[in-house]
């Protein structure tokens, strides 16, 4: 890794002027990096815009684009994705409003993205709550031949892209703006992109970042009984295969895989019977797989109607 390379970090604010000043002071004091924070934010009611513009006048590293209103993190993320201009940047970071960095995170990543010869990163996370809970989040599991298809290889925020991938995400982004907009999930999504593309991605078994729980978090880390019963009605409620089909159906033009997945929730029943069998290929940990598994036959056996059609 050469000396203080230049990264561009990407985040996404809405109403979230409780936790700015610990992010935004743990991302700008990253070690070996020189770091330049690029914000997008939803209009939001409770002092975000102010602070930012604030602290943009005093210092320089952080930019602000105009104010935005596309509704949910996703959008925003997407947004930042195609509005940003990364020529002067070797690498790209994703960030969250809330959450903590430890000083090395992101030369951290730089580090395994050369070391590995990939093309993006992504690494396990400690959960922590207000009450002082913590708990760390593995995610660093084997990656299987198609687990990009079905599932995030975790939180965005902890996500580290060389510029050339993306760029590759940029003009993508750009050229499917519509079908985008229907996507909830950017991060799945980008990893989806990447291993589809060709691209090589690296998940890191190093824990560098505080992955702060609220009651306002979009999306969490899925810990707990609460979490446990929202995933269920996702599944089962239509709306999460919905995100997949979403998915397979922008990459199936160019990912076989893609194509196939596409095809077998389109067939319905039957479709979930055979992605049942094949569920061992989607998910990195046996516990996944297995509740894959469970979950497409019991899909089976209700039906699967997607709300398009």
């Amino acid at each position: 890794m050469y000396e203080n390379p230049k990264v561009a970090v990407l985040l996404a604010a809405y109403n979230g002027a409780e936790w700015l000043d610990a992010q935004v002071s743990s991302i700008l004091n990253q070690e070996s990096i020189s770091v330049t924070l690029f914000v997008s934010i939803d209009a939001s009611d409770d002092g975000t815009e102010e602070w930012f513009t604030r602290h943009a006048k005093e210092d320089e590293r952080i930019r602000v684009l105009s104010i935005n209103n596309s509704g949910a993190a996703s959008q925003n993320f997407f947004r930042l994705i195609r509005d940003v201009d990364v020529g002067d940047f070797s690498y790209v970071c994703l960030s969250d409003q809330d959450d903590i960095w430890q000083p090395t995170k992101i030369c951290r990543a730089v580090e395994q993205l050369e070391q590995h010869e990939a093309d993006g990163y992504s690494s396990n996370i400690l959960s922590f709550w207000s009450n002082g809970r913590t708990k760390l989040v593995v995610k660093s599991q084997r990656q299987n031949t198609k687990d990009y298809l079905l599932e995030a290889p975790g939180p965005g925020c902890t996500f580290v892209i060389k510029q050339s991938l993306f760029l590759g995400l940029q003009r993508f982004a750009m050229s499917n703006k519509q079908q985008l907009s229907k996507i909830r999930f950017h991060d799945w999504f980008i990893y989806a992109y990447s291993r589809a593309f060709g691209y090589q991605w690296r998940i890191d078994d190093a824990a560098l970042m505080n992955y702060r729980q609220h009651e306002t978090n979009e999306h969490g880390a899925n810990v707990g009984f609460k979490h446990k019963v929202k995933r269920a009605r996702a599944v089962f409620g239509g709306y999460w295969f919905e995100q997949v089909l979403l998915t397979s159906s922008l990459l199936a033009n160019k990912d076989p895989a893609a194509m196939h997945l596409k095809q077998l929730i389109q067939k319905g029943r039957w479709g979930f019977f055979q992605l049942a069998l094949e569920s061992h290929r989607y998910r990195r940990s046996r516990k996944e797989q297995l509740l894959l598994c469970m979950s497409c036959i019991g899909l089976a056996i209700v039906g699967f109607k997607n709300s398009d059609g």
